[in-house]
């Protein structure tokens, strides 16, 4: 399970998960292999036979790709994930329009803070995103992690004591509803 939301200093976002098999998400399509050579015009049959020798004999291994880890493909997050900061940065604005407001990201190759002109980066154009250009890769500078933390405290007592399991959409989500009070504590 791989959750996300945000985090200002007026409002916190609803939980929402994501997960590697969803099918946007398509992380790693398999290559397609060269095809098998075909006859050519007034081709003898011993040229043919030479060539798929030769074709079979370069023909790539099959090739077993695992995902390890937490992935998400730039076309995912800018589908998915970047309109709902987008929405929270034009609300924001709107409640209040003196200050500049940022989106502060961890550099993941998929929010595309690593070059300019792809998906990414265009979207956060068009909608006049500001980013930190090296945000903080401390948790102590970075105000969501804490609620990460505050939340993976939270569950661990529940299913410790509770025998519960974990399922997004339940116990995650009402954990999270229930930071609010912690939020302030931290942005005091």
């Amino acid at each position: 399970i791989h959750m996300y939301s945000y985090v200002n200093y007026y409002e916190k976002g609803p939980l929402k998960f994501y997960s590697e098999v969803d099918r946007d998400n398509n992380l790693l399509p398999t290559p397609k292999p060269p095809s098998k050579p075909r006859r050519r015009k007034n081709e003898l049959d011993k040229s043919l036979r030479q060539r798929v020798l030769n074709w079979e004999a370069n023909k790539p291994p099959e090739v077993k790709q695992e995902i390890k880890g937490a992935h998400m493909t730039q076309a995912y997050y800018t589908k998915h994930l970047l309109p709902t900061y987008i929405k929270a940065i034009h609300k924001a604005r709107i409640r209040d329009s003196l200050f500049d407001w940022y989106l502060q990201e961890d550099n993941d190759p998929s929010h595309g803070t690593r070059s300019t002109g792809n998906a990414a980066w265009i979207e956060k154009l068009k909608n006049w995103i500001l980013t930190i250009e090296h945000p903080a890769q401390s948790p102590d500078l970075n105000l969501i992690e804490g609620l990460w933390n505050i939340l993976v405290q939270r569950v661990e007592q529940r299913i410790l004591h509770g025998n519960l399991r974990l399922r997004p959409g339940s116990e995650l989500e009402e954990e999270w509803d229930g930071t609010k009070d912690s939020l302030k504590r931290i942005l005091q």
